[in-house]
């Protein structure tokens, strides 16, 4: 299994002839997949869902022009008690996989206080503010890749691999997952892991957006992968969802 979704194909990438074949399949395909949600559900798998109580003072400090499903997400990231992960994990060293400009770093920096030591982003595509970043933070590194192979990518001090709105995209999450799977094993430290991904809603909310959307149903096929070895919990942000590893 390569997938978690019985198809891969995706509704924003490609030539434009693609991209109209695509856009003509994609919804039905998604809609099917996204049917049975919480079926055959991963019973180590804690679903939880996301709060806040300084929604308020927060939501201010959030780029006005981001969507809500951003906004949810960011919200999380600030959230994280970054204090306490620092003292569990030591340094905290990142591998970002689809980073797209790499500018999360910035915002990590900016949530945790600075208590990110080193950043490595990954992508399908190269950025131009990759040198921007390089130039200005000698504690940040980005690399192409090509959207399946990743183990010899990750950097060996990485203790925290994170995804945000990128798993979508991935045709052959399974493939990204397995290999992560065994950087995890053969890691002499612990690692923890943070994806945020898209809830089923979205195929409504932002159509033509990725190969998927996520239901418990086939986010379990991921957490299994994990389960014998790793705490699991999924956090419900109304149009997104985070999955955490630790």
């Amino acid at each position: 299994m390569k997938s978690s979704s019985f198809h891969r194909v995706t509704s924003d990438r490609g030539s434009i002839f693609y991209k109209i074949f695509a856009r003509f399949v994609h919804t039905p395909l998604s809609f099917i997949n996204n049917l049975n949600p919480n079926k055959n559900v991963d019973k180590k798998l804690k679903i939880s869902y996301f709060t806040t109580k300084k929604l308020e003072e927060q939501y201010v400090k959030l780029d006005k022009l981001s969507s809500p499903s951003r906004k949810l997400s960011d919200l999380f990231w600030i959230n994280q008690d970054w204090e306490q992960m620092q003292k569990e994990l030591g340094k905290i060293n990142i591998c970002d996989i689809g980073c797209g400009s790499g500018n999360y770093f910035l915002k990590l920096q900016e949530y945790s206080y600075n208590k990110i030591s080193n950043y490595k982003g990954l992508d399908i595509y190269e950025n131009k503010n990759w040198n921007n970043l390089k130039e200005k933070f000698n504690n940040t590194g980005f690399q192409k890749y090509d959207g399946k192979n990743i183990v010899n990518l990750i950097p060996d001090t990485t203790n925290l691999i994170i995804s945000q709105s990128a798993i979508e995209h991935f045709s052959e999450d399974i493939t990204i997952f397995n290999q992560i799977n065994k950087f995890v094993k053969k890691a002499k430290h612990s690692v923890y892991q943070i994806h945020l991904f898209p809830s089923k809603i979205c195929l409504k909310l932002y159509p033509f957006h990725g190969v998927r959307q996520y239901t418990p149903r086939n986010i379990s096929k991921i957490t299994r992968l994990f389960s014998d070895f790793s705490k699991i919990e999924l956090f419900e942000l109304v149009s997104s969802q985070v999955l955490f590893f630790w």
